[in-house]
């Protein structure tokens, strides 16, 4: 199943700039941002938490802004 990770990423540039300084205040790689971003390795729960604490998302829209299904075209 994919992910739709386009409002998490408006996120991250509003609070951040950059995906770049996100990474950095969340303690990993750009590189494994990207990862997790774009789907090629799954996000841990705990990062899932840290991540949305640092955006400051409260837990009742973890799934809007993480669990947004893409939407496959016909």
């Amino acid at each position: 199943m994919e992910f739709d990770n386009s409002k998490l990423v408006g996120k991250i540039i509003e609070q951040y700039g950059k995906q770049y300084a996100f990474a950095k205040a969340l303690g990993v790689s750009e590189h494994t941002l990207s990862y997790w971003l774009t789907g090629r390795t799954q996000m841990s729960r705990r990062a899932i938490f840290q991540m949305a604490s640092l955006l400051g998302i409260p837990d009742e829209e973890i799934g809007i802004y993480f669990f947004a299904r893409k939407v496959q075209s016909a």
